[in-house]
């Protein structure tokens, strides 16, 4: 079955697969059915992904946080440390943390971690 196909075609089907076309855009690209296909990628040492949406590889994660190791959105505090003794204080003293979160331009939840 595999051994029909040129070689050239199982080279593209693996490519293709490997860059996310599912199974059967592969078959419908090569002219082949989908169990032939299936068995050209297996045949091939592919590894077949199973279900569900394709997940980012660690390579693509690494591309969307480029030049930074660490998570952007925690890569800082929110509050100097001035400012967190402040919060502690002025909630200790009965402030409510959402007027706070308001002047200090920072969520309620950022209030409530430091209170």
């Amino acid at each position: 079955m595999t051994a029909e196909v040129p070689a050239a075609v199982r080279e593209q089907a693996a490519r293709m697969y490997v860059r996310g076309a599912t199974i059967e855009d592969v078959a419908a690209q090569i002219g082949q059915s989908y169990r032939t296909t299936r068995a050209l990628l297996l045949a091939a040492g592919v590894t077949i992904r199973h279900g569900g949406p394709l997940q980012a590889s660690d390579t693509q994660r690494g591309w969307n946080n480029f030049g930074s190791s660490v998570d952007p959105r925690f890569d800082k505090p929110k509050l100097t440390p001035q400012q967190r003794d402040e919060v502690r204080r002025r909630t200790a003293d009965g402030e409510t943390a959402q007027a706070l979160a308001a002047e200090f331009s920072v969520s309620v939840h950022t209030i409530y971690r430091y209170r």
